[in-house]
C-alpha cells in the first residue's frame, strides 16, 4: 500500500502471519499473541475483529503478527487498513495476494471501505512504481457509475490511471475476493476493466473455498 508521510506518498509493504496458539492442556484457555510492528496495535485488533465477523475467518485461537517491511513506523494509520486486512486474510486462507497489486483504503467496523485523502496522487505514485492494479475504496465518481446501472454483486468501478488498473470496492469482502490469487481452474483474470461481470462471478463462486471453516 502507499501511505502519505508528510506531503509525499510512499510505497510500503505490510506482511502478516497467523499461527495456531500454543496448546495449554485440557480445560485451559490458550493465550493468543498479537504483535504489531510499524502499525498501530489498536487498528490491527479492530481489523482482526472485522475479518472474523464479516468474513468468517477465525482468529480467536491464532497468534498474529503484522509488520511493515524495512522497520518503517507509519503515521498514516488509516491508510494501511486494507493492506493489513489483505495480508491477514492471505495468511489465514493460505492464498497469496495477486502479483502486482497494491491496496489503499480505510476500513470501518462494518467492513465498509472509505477513500483516503489525496487519492489521485497516491494512485499516480503507485503507477510510477509499476503496479498493475490498485484495489481501493469507491470514490464519488464510482458511486455515480453504480447509480447509472451496476449489476448486483458486480465490481463497483474500474478505471485506468497511468496504465494501472484501479478497482474500486465497497467493502473488505469484495476486496479480498478480487485481491487474492486462485489456484488451478478456479483462477480467473480480472485485469480487463471492460468485462468485470464474468470475472466477478467466478470469484464469488469461490466464496466457500475462501471463507469456509478456518481453525
Amino acid at each position: 500500500f502507499f501511505p502519505r508521510e508528510g506531503s509525499r506518498p510512499l510505497i510500503a509493504e505490510v506482511q502478516a502471519l497467523a499461527t495456531p496458539a500454543a496448546y495449554m492442556g485440557p480445560g485451559q484457555k490458550s493465550p493468543v499473541r498479537r504483535v504489531a510492528l510499524g502499525v498501530d496495535y489498536q487498528r490491527m485488533s479492530v481489523i482482526i475483529a472485522v475479518l472474523q465477523r464479516k468474513l468468517g475467518l477465525k482468529f480467536s485461537r491464532s497468534d498474529c503478527w503484522v509488520s511493515v517491511i524495512g522497520g518503517l513506523k507509519l503515521s498514516d494509520a488509516p491508510g494501511c487498513d486494507l493492506a493489513m486486512a489483505m495480508s491477514l486474510a492471505s495468511t489465514k486462507v493460505n492464498r497469496p495476494v495477486r502479483a502486482g497489486t497494491c491496496f489503499a483504503a480505510e476500513m470501518g467496523l462494518g467492513g465498509e471501505l472509505r477513500p483516503l485523502p489525496q487519492m489521485e496522487r497516491r494512485l499516480r505514485e503507485a503507477a510510477q512504481f509499476g503496479f498493475a492494479r490498485c484495489i481501493c475504496a469507491t470514490t464519488k465518481e464510482g458511486m455515480k457509475k453504480d447509480a447509472a446501472g451496476k449489476k448486483p454483486g458486480g465490481t463497483k468501478s474500474r478505471r485506468m490511471v497511468d496504465n494501472m488498473e484501479v478497482i474500486e470496492c465497497g467493502d473488505v469482502k469484495e476486496a479480498v475476493w478480487l485481491g487474492l490469487e486462485r489456484c488451478g481452474s478456479q483462477q480467473r483474470s480480472t485485469s480487463s476493466p471492460s468485462s468485470p461481470s464474468s470475472s466477478d462471478t467466478s470469484l464469488r463462486d469461490d466464496d466457500d473455498f475462501l471463507f469456509g471453516a478456518n481453525s
